[in-house]
């Protein structure tokens, strides 16, 4: 039997589309050799070309195929370099470490603490915390890619994790490690499957596709490949979550990816954009919450009160929809079964403001 526990979140005015969202951002840069100690230019420079692809500016966005124009998308949100640290002090965004470590591994998640040679995140609830370390590694062999904690991780370890060879090694197209990271902080996944054509990212407007760009070795950007039956445009390789590697080709997120990222902002990120969220912290705000919900857990059937009236929708931790409609005041009942098990978010929103509910199995 299904069981679903529901927890009030909390309660508060949010931005809503068409707002540009602008999130305070902190970069932690652990160095080993000197000239791994990043110039306050070059990150500069590497935000600045990352909020160009967010927003659509970025100088390469007329290479996007005329018949994906339709969804490309201005996604309205912004990297900016935090001007306040987690004591109320000025910064400039940017912290410097030098580190005995010249090679972090990957999964061990140790660039992140200081007491393991890395740097201790500011309060991930507030701040993005984006590490550059000198290498990445598996252990045995290099890390290739960028990485990033998806929605709803664990708090301490919450960020993205560039490496400086990625920042150097290619000036042409330095920044896009970060673009793409950022992507899979706000709740996007890369495109590409294997051959079975999976639907990686459950997003519309992003076809399915099994051909991987980064080892077609492109030459041009107006070529239609075709793959997992997605004629007659064929895959979106120009897409920046098309391959963690990214390709030449890369310009565009679209519309169906804006609308996840602002969802995932506006429940599972919501101190980005309201810190004083975090300045209560999520337990006192969930003990504030006007929520009225029943029976907890649920089996299926999720009563709720809704005092006023308004609209529903009801998210996964990617912050895809699944569910929408209307709430009239008085009591409402949804019938959750036919979902899986897992976790959700409940969203009642009343114009600009809404409250989440957190529902799990």
């Amino acid at each position: 039997m299904k069981q679903y526990l529901l927890i009030a979140m909390w309660s508060i005015a949010m931005p809503s589309m068409g707002q540009v969202v602008q999130i305070p951002t902190v970069i932690h840069v652990l160095w080993h050799e000197d000239d791994e100690n990043l110039p306050d230019s070059i990150i500069h420079d590497i935000i600045a070309k990352t909020n160009m692809d967010l927003r659509r500016q970025n100088a390469d966005a007329w290479q996007t195929l005329e018949h994906f124009l339709p969804v490309a998308a201005d996604t309205e949100i912004e990297l900016v370099l935090a001007t306040t640290d987690p004591e109320g002090n000025a910064t400039d965004g940017i912290t410097r470490t030098y580190t005995d470590t010249a090679e972090f591994w990957s999964s061990l998640q140790n660039m992140k603490f200081d007491e393991s040679g890395g740097k201790t995140a500011w309060n991930t609830c507030r701040y993005l915390n984006v590490w550059i370390v000198p290498i990445l590694t598996l252990g045995f062999a290099p890390y290739p890619y960028q990485t990033a904690q998806p929605p709803a991780g664990t708090p301490s370890t919450d960020g993205i994790v560039l490496q400086h060879l990625q920042l150097v090694s290619s000036l042409a197209f330095r920044w896009r490690s970060l673009t793409m990271a950022t992507g899979i902080y706000s709740g996007l996944k890369y495109l590409v499957s294997d051959e079975s054509c999976e639907d990686m990212d459950s997003i519309s407007d992003t076809p399915p596709t099994s051909l991987d760009p980064f080892i077609m070795d492109l030459q041009e950007c107006e070529a239609i490949l075709t793959s997992c039956g997605n004629e007659p445009f064929g895959d979106m390789y120009m897409n920046f979550m098309a391959h963690p590697a990214g390709s030449m080709c890369m310009n565009l997120f679209t519309q169906g990816q804006k609308e996840r990222m602002h969802s995932v902002l506006n429940t599972y990120r919501q101190g980005l954009l309201n810190a004083e969220l975090c300045a209560t912290g999520m337990e006192s705000v969930t003990e504030n919450s006007a929520i009225s919900i029943h029976p907890n857990p649920a089996t299926g059937l999720l009563r709720f009160e809704e005092r006023t009236g308004g609209a529903y929708s009801v998210t996964d931790l990617t912050g895809r929809t699944l569910m929408q409609g209307t709430a009239p005041a008085g009591q409402n009942t949804l019938d959750l079964t036919a979902l899986p098990d897992g976790i959700y978010l409940l969203r009642l929103h009343h114009g600009a403001s809404a409250r989440v509910v957190k529902t799990g199995r």
